[in-house]
């Protein structure tokens, strides 16, 4: 009896050792493992999608081919991302996979005529991570996608840029998890990062006559249901920030006259108040913006020797603030676009309020009169008794 239980126990052990076993094997030479992946309007078909893959074996020490490039670039027309996956086999006997996709870029022209079904490919594809970026094109991403970078893997070196600490607050990163949080609530504007081709020029054109490019992201676009209505370039996404105190620690303000800048500020820490008054036939909002900064740069036409001129700093810092600020708000309630978030501010602090408004809230955000309060400390400056150069 004791045999025949210890034998069960051998038994059922050893299946638990087959259960860890490998169910779904695939060898690497096997796989394509996308990098990047940018869908576009087609001109036969509804979408042209190119691929970008990495070829790992330029990769290796003892590389069997030293002039192969290091990723591939593959345009396919399809009525589907699956169909245009699925003809990329037609080419290739390896199969994708995008367990390794770093970045999806949409082309402009598509986003502004809806992107339902691409959010909906990218999540059902259980391979695809949900903390991967989305990016909006400026023109084709499959121009993006195609340029010669300065770097082996573009895919990789855009995906390090998305993380890092964008000290200029020209863009904010996006994943499919925080873009979708927006796109199911019925009230709110989404987003997503303006991804840009920028050549870089030698002094001298090479030989080959062919100029290296780099990928940079700036700016923001604005999703309206599932079409992009409204895009900001790299200095109003700073205010825009600005507005939702969201202002990254390091970013750059600018103390300007005219078109003339009289100083430069860095950020330090930074905060947003949005306050809601009157009622449902008369309201009005205000935001008070707190922004204690260091400086930076003062340029020859300004004096800091006291603490007056630290105080002349101060004020000018807060009216070009408010300035750029209200004529960026202004500009979108003309277009009747709350890209601020408003709405659903109101709606969490004044669910009362939201209720009487909601309907017609475009036509009320349009009206809305909106009071700017920019509130300016200085810190660090290391002005207050003499100029740096005296």
């Amino acid at each position: 009896m004791r045999t025949i239980r210890m034998l069960k126990i051998a038994l059922l052990m050893c299946g638990c050792l087959l259960m860890a076993g490998c169910w779904d094997r695939r060898e690497v030479n096997e796989t394509v493992f996308l990098t990047a992946l940018s869908v576009d309007k087609g001109s036969r078909q509804k979408y042209e999608v190119t691929f970008q893959w990495a070829n790992p074996e330029t990769f290796s020490q003892f590389p069997s081919d030293i002039t192969k490039q290091p990723i591939t670039v593959f345009t396919i027309e399809g009525d589907s991302i699956e169909e245009a996956a699925g003809k990329l086999t037609e080419i290739s006997s390896r199969s994708p996979n995008y367990s390794h996709l770093e970045a999806v870029v949409i082309g402009d022209e598509v986003a502004r005529e809806g992107i339902h079904e691409i959010l909906d490919k990218v999540g059902r594809t259980f391979q695809i991570r949900r903390t991967k970026f989305l990016l909006v094109a400026e023109n084709k991403g499959k121009d993006l996608l195609q340029a010669k970078t300065l770097f082996s893997i573009p895919a990789f070196d855009l995906s390090e840029v998305l993380l890092s600490s964008n000290r200029a607050s020209s863009y904010v990163q996006v994943n499919y998890n925080e873009f979708m949080q927006l796109y199911k609530a019925a009230e709110s504007t989404s987003f997503l990062p303006t991804l840009h081709a920028v050549s870089t020029k030698e002094d001298r054109p090479s030989d080959e006559g062919v100029q290296n490019t780099l990928l940079k992201v700036k700016g923001m676009t604005f999703f309206q249901g599932d079409r992009a209505v409204y895009r900001l370039n790299g200095q109003q996404t700073k205010m825009w920030l600005c507005v939702r105190g969201k202002l990254r620690k390091g970013t750059p303000l600018l103390w300007k006259e005219d078109s003339h800048t009289l100083a430069t500020f860095k950020t330090m820490t930074q905060s947003s108040k949005f306050d809601l008054k009157g009622n449902a036939a008369s309201v009005s909002a205000e935001i008070d913006i707190h922004v204690t900064v260091s400086t930076d740069e003062i340029y020859d036409n300004v004096t800091a020797k006291g603490e007056q001129d630290v105080e002349n700093m101060k004020a000018g810092l807060e009216e070009t603030l408010e300035r750029e600020i209200s004529q960026l708000i202004a500009k979108t309630q003309q277009s009747k676009r709350d890209i601020f978030l408003f709405g659903r501010e109101i709606r969490t602090r004044y669910p009362w309020k939201w209720k009487q408004l909601k309907e017609e809230w475009g036509d009320t955000y349009s009206s809305l009169e909106i009071k700017v309060n920019v509130h300016v400390k200085i810190v660090n400056s290391g002005m207050l008794t003499r100029n740096a150069l005296d």
